[in-house]
């Protein structure tokens, strides 16, 4: 069985490109499809639909998987044609809330609904279900993270953290990028809240590199919220993966606190360095003691319990994004097996 996943590099979405959370789930889900159940998987970058037929012929795979609804339906039903003995997927990574800022999102999944030996899966179990009055037989086929050991820390890191109450100022990050469903702005509000009731300096972490369906009004928003500060709003680029990761294991807590996710890398990075993370409910796996409301009051509530249980709260969310990568490769073996 080989497994041909295809991104777009530079895509008007906004959520692909090479250093994209979606590029990064594409590849570890790859990984894990290889290592547990035996297939072989390959993940490549397209400048534009015209690639799929050079990378489909090189390949040769048995199922191309087309991350996000970059492609056209045209464009899928000529390559479909040229490549008969090929099952072509159109996976999305987006729920509803989400899709409904994409102008050409429905009327895209509805056609690819209709071609002959296309599926549209999305990585979202609840979107997945709220698609199947709309078209025929969508397919549910998460993502999957690499498996994180529990209590994997560095003797830096727990001295770093025997530490953080005596420091005078605590990292708080809300990764990803600037746009109004991420809700960056509230959780500032109740970060700063946090940081005034514990008489602790916040610097308030965030990407401001990629500013997407109206985020510079975000952004705008943010940098008047802490000028004239106590806090301070610390401003990053976009990071290659490696280099990511290390800045993530450099903070106290981090924040997710978003209106929509179909899955949310950011946060399972975060698990994976061993950082403690809140969310809302919208990032499903995560555990619900750590799941809050969109309300300043309760989100500073939570980060004072995570504060408070610093590594429990670490150690649960490692649990839980396994479980969720064990629940997701068998969803995956059910698939291929009845391929």
């Amino acid at each position: 069985m080989k497994i041909l996943f295809l991104i777009k590099g530079n895509s008007g979405y906004g959520y692909s490109g090479p250093k994209s959370g979606l590029l990064e789930s594409a590849k570890l889900t790859a990984k894990q499809l290889v290592k547990y159940l035996g297939v072989h998987a390959k993940v490549v970058i397209c400048v534009d639909g015209n690639d799929i037929d050079r990378e489909v012929h090189n390949y040769n795979p048995n199922i191309c998987v087309i991350e996000a609804i970059w492609v056209t339906p045209e464009k899928i039903k000529e390559n479909v044609r040229l490549h008969p003995k090929v099952k072509f997927i159109v996976r999305i990574h987006s729920e509803i809330p989400f899709l409904a800022n994409e102008g050409i999102a429905l009327d895209r999944i509805k056609k690819y609904s209709q071609l002959q030996n296309v599926l549209v899966s999305f990585n979202s179990k609840v979107t997945n279900n709220d698609f199947h009055n709309i078209i025929e037989e969508p397919i549910y086929l998460p993502n999957i993270y690499s498996r994180v050991r529990p209590k994997c820390v560095s003797i830096v890191k727990e001295i770093f953290k025997q530490h953080k109450h005596k420091k005078e100022f605590i990292d708080i990050a809300c990764f990803g990028a600037i746009r109004p469903m991420k809700n960056q702005l509230l959780q500032a509000f109740a970060a700063i809240e946090f940081g005034n009731e514990n008489g602790k300096i916040i610097h308030f972490h965030i990407n401001s590199a990629r500013t997407e369906q109206g985020g510079e009004s975000v952004l705008k928003n943010l940098r008047a919220l802490f000028h004239n500060s106590n806090h301070e709003l610390i401003e990053h680029t976009w990071l290659p993966r490696k280099e990511f990761l290390e800045l993530i294991s450099s903070m106290d807590i981090g924040m997710q606190v978003s209106f929509s996710e179909s899955f949310n890398i950011v946060t399972a990075d975060f698990v994976k360095c061993g950082i403690p993370i809140i969310v809302s409910e919208a990032i499903r796996w995560m555990p619900s003691e750590l799941k809050v409301k969109f309300d300043v009051k309760k989100i500073n509530e939570l980060l004072r319990y995570v504060f408070k249980f610093y590594d429990y709260s670490a150690e649960l969310n490692k649990k839980f994004l396994n479980s969720h990568n064990e629940e997701s490769l068998t969803v995956w073996e059910h698939f291929l097996n009845g391929y």
